[in-house]
Formats: C-alpha cells, structure tokens, sequence
C-alpha cells in the first residue's frame, strides 16, 4: 500500500527475481477506500513481541558452571548420584520460587517432589516427617560437601550465577520421574547449547566436541540425546552420509521443542 491510495496485493516479492524470473500473481489498483481497508486490516494484526519459543525466561536458572567446571555436575553424573541431581535442580526451583538465596528446608515437599511417598509402616521412623527428613538430609548433606550448595541448621544457601534457564514444565512428574539421569544431564547441556546460539532454539556441535566440553563420555552422549528424542524433548535433524567413503558428515541440528506438562 503506498500513500494511502494505491494497493499492490499479491504473492510477489521486491526482487529481481520475483519479478523478470518466477511467475508470480499481484493485482494494483488504486483505490482510497481499499487502500483504508487493508491498512485497518494490517494494524490489527497480533505482533509477536516475545520469543515464540518461550522458555528462555519463564524457567528456573541454573549457573553454567554446573556443567562446565570439573566436580560439580559431572561428578553427580560420574557417580550416579541420581536423587542428588533432581534435589539439586529441586533447590534452585525453591529459590527462585522464594525469590531468596537461603532459605528454610522443607523436607516432606522436597522428598515428595523426588518421589518418595511415605508407606503405611513407617517401621524404624517416629513419624510421617522423619521418614521424609531422612529421604532428604543425607542428600542435602552431599550436595554441601560437593560445594554446590551451603546447608545448616535446616536452611539451604545456594548462588546460581550467571547461566540458562530449565523451562519450568521441566519439573512435571513425566521428566523428572521419567526420565534417566543420562537424559536429564543432557537435556540441561542441551539447553545450554541452544542458549548460546544464534539459531536459538535450534543449536549444533558434534558429539566429539560436547564429550570434550563436558567432559563427559561419548556413550552417555548418545544414549541420553536418543532418549530425549524419543520422549519428544529435541528433534534431531541428521546430515546424511556423504560418498565416497560416507564418513564426511557435517554436526546433528539439535531443536529443543516446548515441553508439555500433561
């Protein structure tokens, strides 16, 4: 629409191309009240002003340091230490809920939160909160050792620094109990990987680079991102073999897709 009067409407682009090139179709008319129309029409149009991804700032953050310094993350993976990766992914969803670094402990909702559930012969336990207390405190207790968090007298004291941000329907039943520890680490990585592109949320590296990044193995790799594209976390875009030989291969496109909680 040019100077409120004349209207170009139609499938051809302001090109070289489009115009001497491909067949196209545009009609051009003037015509004041038309041109009135189509400009109501296109002011009225819903303008996307967020990331139509939207989970880079409606999550929980997490430092970057947790993946990439020696002792913190890997060490909870190298060890197996399963409960204590969701306590502390649990810790950091307490702050940033709290609004606060240090903050009280609540051992029965944390636990719950883990999947425990209390049975009806407490046995050796007192009561109801004992038996939650001890699913929790000897976590809590190694998470302190390891330095990833501060732990006394029943607060938690934890700094996320500068980092991503775990989407918040991450915490729904279906990932955190769903999923292995393998593929939970590694959707983190993922997020990570995909925050730093410029192709967000679309990202890609080999895996001989993310194993030297992380320093994790390349097993642990694959299985975890396998898994996560089995449960719809990623997509993976796979570049096919090339001849002669059909081992020149450029990197995997990684896609992280939006979480459904249900």
């Amino acid at each position: 629409m040019i100077d409120g009067r004349y209207v170009f409407s139609g499938s051809t682009n302001w090109s070289k191309a489009a115009i001497l090139d491909n067949y196209e179709a545009t009609s051009f008319y003037e015509s004041l009240p038309d041109a009135a129309s189509l400009n109501a029409y296109i002011n009225a149009v819903a303008i996307q002003t967020g990331d139509i991804f939207g989970q880079k700032e409606d999550g929980v953050p997490i430092a970057t340091t947790f993946l990439t310094v020696k002792g913190n993350g890997r060490k909870l993976l190298s060890s197996q230490a399963d409960k204590q990766l969701d306590l502390y992914l649990l810790l950091l969803k307490e702050a940033k809920e709290a609004d606060l670094h240090t903050f009280y402990v609540d051992y029965e909702k944390l636990a719950k939160a883990m999947g425990y559930k209390a049975p009806a012969d407490l046995g050796g336990y007192n009561n109801v909160g004992q038996y939650y207390y001890e699913r929790v405190h000897q976590n809590i207790e190694q998470l302190a050792k390891s330095k990833l968090i501060g732990y006394d007298k029943k607060f938690i004291s934890i700094r996320v620094g500068q980092g991503f941000v775990i989407p918040a329907k991450f915490y729904a039943d279906k990932y955190m109990s769903g999923l292995s520890m393998k593929a939970k680490y590694l959707y983190l990585i993922c997020l990570l990987e995909a925050s730093k592109s410029t192709k967000y949320p679309e990202w890609f590296r080999s895996q001989e680079d993310l194993g030297k990044l992380y320093g994790i193995s390349g097993d642990t790799i694959s299985t975890g991102l396998l898994e996560l594209e089995a449960k719809g976390l990623i997509q993976v875009t796979r570049d096919p073999p090339q001849p002669p030989d059909f081992s020149n291969r450029k990197a995997n496109t990684y896609r992280m897709m939006i979480l459904n909680s249900n």
